[in-house]
C-alpha cells in the first residue's frame, strides 16, 4: 500500500461543534514559536566554563569566533594555505617586521612559539607577577 492511498483511506471524524485549531504539542500553551521549534531541533550540550568565557554575551562575536578558530586550529595560516598547493611567502609577518627569526606561520607559532608571541607572553607574565606581589604586600600589612 502506498503512502498516498494510506492517507486517502484514513477517516477523520470532525466534531462540527468545535473550531478546528492547530495545536503545537511540544509546548504547554499549544502555540507554535520559532524558539520552541529551535529547542526541539538543536542538540543542546553542556557548556564548559571555558566555552562560557569565549562565547560571553558582552564579547563581540568576531572576537569569540576568532578565539574559537585559534583554539581548534582553524585559522587560515600559511601552513594551511600551503596544503592547498598555493605558493605563498611563508614567513610570519610578526617576526619579519620585528627583525626576529622568521618561521612558517602556524597557529602555534603565532600564539605560542614565535618570538613575537614569546615577548607578549613575557609581558603578561611580568604584569601577573607584579599584581600578585602587590596583593601579597597588602595581605602582609
Amino acid at each position: 500500500m502506498s503512502v498516498k492511498s494510506s492517507i486517502g483511506d484514513t477517516s477523520v471524524n470532525l466534531l462540527l461543534d468545535y473550531e478546528d485549531i492547530p495545536i503545537w504539542t511540544p509546548v504547554e500553551t499549544g502555540k507554535f514559536s520559532v524558539s520552541s521549534a529551535w529547542k526541539l531541533l538543536r542538540q543542546k550540550r553542556n557548556t564548559s566554563q571555558f566555552e562560557a568565557k569565549i562565547w560571553y554575551k558582552d564579547i563581540p562575536y568576531k572576537m569569540s569566533f576568532t578565539t574559537w578558530r585559534a583554539i581548534h586550529n582553524r585559522l587560515s595560516t600559511d601552513d594551511k594555505i600551503l596544503k592547498f598547493g598555493i605558493g605563498i611567502y611563508t614567513n610570519c609577518n610578526c617576526c619579519v617586521d620585528t627583525r626576529m627569526v622568521p618561521a612558517l606561520e602556524t597557529t602555534e607559532h603565532l600564539f605560542y612559539n614565535g618570538s613575537f608571541a614569546q615577548n607578549i607572553w613575557q609581558v603578561f607574565t611580568e604584569v601577573r607577577h607584579q599584581i600578585q606581589k602587590q596583593h601579597l604586600e597588602k595581605l602582609a600589612v
